[in-house]
């Protein structure tokens, strides 16, 4: 990448957009260089050459979780206005009853 390396595109992404997932795809085939960019932060890391499918699995991995957590992000709101009714976590719903 010219002018920038991923690491350091890495780093400038995770400081603006903290919940934004990252997929790193590299020619760089080091294990110890992947597990270091997930351990900074990268969502995946998808090694050069790759095919269309494996792009296409992480990509709906990592809209998973966004969706997940803007869900999570949704219910914590909802909690802070006083409207604790559900809560999203996961794969589970929590309905919460008022008693009586």
């Amino acid at each position: 990448m010219p002018g920038l390396s991923g690491l350091e595109l890495l780093g400038r992404v995770r400081q603006r957009f903290p919940n934004t997932p990252v997929i790193i795809i590299s020619g760089i085939g080091d294990q110890e260089h992947a597990q270091g960019l997930i351990k900074l932060g990268a969502f995946d890391f998808l090694l050069k050459p790759f095919t269309l499918e494996v792009v296409e699995k992480s990509v709906k991995r990592a809209l998973e979780y966004r969706r997940r957590l803007l869900e999570a992000s949704e219910s914590e709101e909802r909690n802070r206005e006083g409207k604790p009714d559900e809560m999203i976590l996961g794969d589970w719903k929590i309905v919460r009853k008022e008693p009586g």
